[in-house]
């Protein structure tokens, strides 16, 4: 329950990454992505460590940072490949574990977001759930990561809505209709010089 992250050789070690979830405080539904993602993995038998920053904002993250003080394995294969941490700054600031894969989960403050410096990680993705948080809010929230040494890779939207064709900001406002592909047939030229041949025969019905 209350080990140390700071034992191993961190996120820079051969053969090891670490990702870093980043959702806002008031959004449970994204804070649960990191510890899903941790467990999926441990489930492929890879070998993974899951963090939680004991020193974030929140009230879900509270209640996730004493869940992750009292866990414990559900069964002799996954204490052989997941380890669950609750950590501090200064833990963190120490090294990471040295697991395969590492999933630091963390949240800010949805008004002023300030991302710890020692957050860093091979690769960080902001979480989020639909109308929670708006472009300009995960836009700070990636600003502050990056300030903070993260490189922000993506968003992953959590409860996506099934017909949003987007990233979960909004629902789409409506299906376009589906353009069928001209039926083509030919050859085609790698361009030479300062021009290209292309010669294609269309089949019209």
């Amino acid at each position: 329950a209350g080990q140390n992250a700071g034992s191993g050789n961190g996120a820079g070690g051969p053969g090891r990454t670490a990702i870093a979830v980043i959702s806002p405080a008031a959004d449970p539904a994204a804070l649960a992505i990191g510890p899903q993602l941790a467990v999926f993995a441990s489930s492929l038998g890879i070998p993974t460590a899951l963090i939680v920053c004991a020193q974030a904002p929140g009230a879900a993250n509270t209640t996730l940072r004493a869940a992750a003080a009292a866990w414990s394995p559900a069964s002799a294969a996954q204490a052989n490949t997941l380890r669950v941490i609750a950590a501090s700054d200064a833990d963190l600031q120490g090294g990471l574990p040295g697991a395969a894969l590492t999933v630091i989960v963390t949240t800010v403050d949805d008004a002023a977001p300030q991302v710890s410096e020692a957050v860093r990680a091979h690769a960080t993705v902001l979480a989020v759930s639909p109308r929670v948080a708006t472009p300009d809010q995960l836009a700070r929230i990636a600003a502050s990561a990056a300030d903070a040494g993260g490189n922000v890779v993506g968003i992953m939207v959590a409860n996506p809505e099934p017909d949003d064709a987007t990233t979960g900001f909004a629902p789409a406002m409506g299906r376009q209709p589906r353009v069928l592909p001209t039926r083509m047939n030919g050859t085609t030229r790698a361009p030479r010089g300062n021009g290209a041949v292309a010669t294609m025969r269309e089949e019209r019905r």
